[in-house]
């Protein structure tokens, strides 16, 4: 299995923004660069899963988020056709203060998500994929009551 190199310490200044806006479940929108940095702010007792595909929908790898933040560049990994990010909880979650936010140095684009999850316990908060020679992010707002594996079955053949 391949590794995707992330880079964790990015000297970028995000300060100069030519974008910045709140997205709703199933806006997308078109990044202006592709060295991001992805904040997830996530209820207590919730892990973060970072999910990476190829430009076949096969999954690559899952990514380790510690902490709230993670820098990603997009272009590093030809292989890597898209980023899914999910938040996910052994017992069934209440989401309210759930918030994605994806940050270069033109963009700053926040997906809140507003609803409240009572029964499942996983939520799928959005997608950053590949699209002609561009990055787009997808506000996605998706829940699953089986975890992970009920998000994508082929979680089965690796480790998570």
């Amino acid at each position: 299995m391949t590794k995707i190199n992330v880079l964790y310490k990015m000297k970028t200044n995000y300060r100069k923004l030519e974008c910045e806006m709140n997205i709703t479940k199933g806006h997308t929108v078109r990044l202006s660069e592709s060295n991001i940095l992805v904040k997830i702010a996530k209820p207590n007792n919730t892990n973060i899963s970072v999910l990476t595909y190829d430009a076949k929908g096969r999954l690559i790898d899952t990514l380790p988020f510690n902490g709230d933040q993670l820098d990603i560049a997009l272009d590093e990994n030809k292989r890597v056709h898209s980023w899914l990010f999910a938040i996910s909880a052994k017992h069934s979650i209440g989401i309210q203060d759930a918030q994605i936010t994806i940050r270069s140095k033109r963009d700053n684009i926040r997906y809140p998500v507003v609803q409240y999850i009572t029964s499942e316990n996983t939520l799928v908060l959005c997608e950053v994929y590949r699209f002609n020679d561009h990055w787009v992010c997808k506000a996605i707002g998706r829940t699953y009551n089986m975890g992970l594996l009920s998000v994508d079955p082929q979680l089965n053949d690796i480790a998570v």
